[in-house]
């Protein structure tokens, strides 16, 4: 397992929460540069990183990933984020690169376990490389304002109700109005985990998905 944290108190803790669960092999590096590096030779399961870092923040280290930049490294690479309370804004850029999970800080060790035991139990299905390459870092996201509720066609869900297949009928926006899931979207089971980790940062409450078709 590799932790990437330019914190060595922040990266000490994940590690001795690691080696509590019986995890033998576990890497350390304090920035995105190095933990590329890292990858190049350390096959690593999963990767557990921060974003504020230098020269390579978490976001960007994810994208270099994702979209493939560097061929030794797997592109499919579980991967859990951690945040802060400033850290809300990432969240749908996180989302868009197929982060696995979030674990806001501080870190407990239930909560920990629980997050990584998912990234073993629900494979991650990432998508072509192109997709990331033309993520924007950048730039926030924000969904249509035009959106009207239509009851006769959409039902609203809190997380525990969503079911793996149903399609999001209105955009899904954070606290801080980025776009977390876009309308149109089917709900995987990897997103279900992603929802329930931002509902237990209180970003997000409901769901709304369309009405199952009687005709289906």
């Amino acid at each position: 397992m590799l932790i990437v944290d330019d914190e060595i108190f922040v990266r000490r803790l994940v590690r001795r929460m690691l080696a509590g669960l019986s995890i033998a092999e576990i890497v350390e590096a304090e920035s995105g540069q190095e933990a590329l590096k890292l990858l190049r030779r350390f096959k690593a399961d999963i990767v557990i990183c921060d974003h504020q870092m230098e020269p390579i923040n978490g976001l960007e280290f994810i994208k270099t990933i994702r979209s493939g930049e560097d061929p030794d490294v797997r592109r499919d690479l579980p991967i859990i984020m951690l945040t802060g309370d400033s850290d809300a804004h990432v969240f749908s850029t996180a989302m868009a690169l197929d982060v696995d999970a979030f674990v806001k800080k501080p870190i407990g060790k239930d909560t920990f376990e629980a997050k990584i035991q998912r990234c073993f139990d629900v494979p991650q299905l990432i998508k072509d490389a192109h997709v990331y390459e033309v993520i924007n870092l950048l730039e926030e996201k924000v969904g249509d304002p035009g959106q009207v509720f239509d009851p006769d066609t959409m039902v609203k869900k809190t997380i525990k109700e969503l079911v793996v297949g149903e399609i999001v009928a209105m955009d899904l926006l954070s606290s801080t109005g980025t776009l977390l899931l876009a309308a149109g979207m089917s709900i995987s089971a990897t997103s279900i985990g992603r929802l329930e980790d931002l509902e237990g940062m209180n970003e997000i409450e409901i769901v709304v998905v369309r009405k199952p078709d009687p005709a289906d």
